[in-house]
């Protein structure tokens, strides 16, 4: 599939311009409802946007509130925003669009976010229909099982207490999405998606290390005895964690050195 040059990348930009009035509009919002109504005109434009021809490998670059990831593949992008509320709270939306080998075209799935900030995430493999919210920053893809699936690592401001931060892992099936994969082995379980919750206050790294091919996070602990379990107090203690491949499964070490 190529980039097709000449009226559809004119289009393109012109579409670009008025996304990013659309998208300006929503950002100066001044009230809830408000927000409502101006992102469901901007939902609608983006996805008119995404099915023009050339949108998959089209360069965003008007719109600076929303994250663009492209995986390193090709094959996916993904397009995710999010909408913060008069009591701090967010919800989250977006777009995934996959190029369909076998069908020589590009799928568009919209992930619709179902969860209350105060509701638990979930553990099971859910798809796009019952999105958690999250803002996606990085995507890698590994294969298993000799299928590829895309590794996920995501950031939900959460509530005014807490803030998350996500490892998860997208596959496709056919048309199908899904999120969450039994890949991530913990001492005594495994488990579809691995959930970081933690202080407001704190900030918590989680990355992808490519020189040592793992994902290094900081290790949360309760600010104080007597809270543990209550994650809306948990920080960083200053050791580090980690996730690496072993061809099967992303199997968790504990007290790393971070580099």
């Amino acid at each position: 599939f190529s980039i097709q040059f000449g009226n559809s990348q004119v289009d393109l930009a012109q579409r670009e311009l008025l996304l990013n009035s659309k998208l300006e509009a929503l950002r100066a919002a001044s009230n809830d409802d408000e927000i409502e109504t101006l992102n469901i005109a901007f939902k609608n434009e983006m996805l008119s946007f995404l099915k023009l021809d050339g949108a998959f490998t089209y360069p965003i670059t008007k719109l600076k509130t929303i994250a663009l990831l492209d995986s390193p593949d090709k094959l996916v992008r993904i397009i995710n925003w999010n909408l913060e509320y008069s009591d701090m709270s967010y919800s989250y939306c977006g777009f995934v669009m996959r190029w369909d080998e076998s069908n020589e075209e590009v799928k568009i799935t919209e992930l619709i976010d179902k969860l209350d900030p105060y509701t638990v995430k979930p553990t099971g493999i859910i798809d796009a229909k019952n999105w958690y919210g999250a803002l996606y920053y990085k995507i890698l893809p590994f294969i298993r099982n000799s299928k590829i699936e895309y590794l996920l690592l995501g950031w939900d401001g959460g509530t005014t207490m807490s803030n998350f931060k996500l490892i998860d892992v997208l596959t496709f099936n056919g048309s199908n999405l899904k999120l969450g994969s039994p890949v991530f082995k913990q001492k005594k379980s495994v488990v579809n998606r691995v959930v970081f919750e933690y202080s407001e206050k704190a900030k918590i790294s989680l990355r992808y290390e490519d020189k040592y091919k793992r994902i290094v996070f900081d290790h949360l602990s309760p600010e104080a005895q007597g809270l543990e379990g209550v994650y809306s107090f948990y920080v960083p203690d200053m050791s580090y964690d980690c996730y690496y491949y072993d061809n099967e499964m992303w199997i968790l070490k504990e007290d790393v050195i971070a580099v």
